[in-house]
């Protein structure tokens, strides 16, 4: 990807089409990533224990916890191709922020 940002054979159209892809696999990959984790919780909870209350708060978390899997590949794609391109100033700067919205939001429940 940097090559086709910045080396001698630049092609921009080329690069978007590479980001392009790269978030679309990471897309498929999380909704199935995501819908297999939550099926398994969901229809099959005895699996991991019998007890009824620690069902009610599984069956609680799992659209959060859909969300949290469905999103991760697609953003590790592109924080991958920020890093090969080696922007790393957003990259952690990015990091900052969710680290303290983060802690903002553990802070306040």
């Amino acid at each position: 990807m940097p090559g086709l940002l910045y080396g001698v054979n630049r092609s921009l159209d080329r690069a978007r089409m590479l980001l392009k892809s790269l978030v679309a696999i990471g897309v498929i990959v999380g909704i199935t990533l995501g819908c297999v984790a939550t099926i398994i919780p969901r229809y099959f909870p005895y699996i991991f224990t019998p007890d009824q209350l620690v069902i009610r708060e599984m069956h609680k978390v799992l659209i959060p916890f859909f969300l949290a899997l469905s999103i991760t590949p697609p953003t590790l794609s592109l924080e991958g191709t920020l890093l090969a391109g080696q922007d790393l100033k957003y990259v952690s700067t990015s990091n900052d922020w969710m680290l303290h919205f983060g802690r903002c939001c553990v802070a306040s429940s």
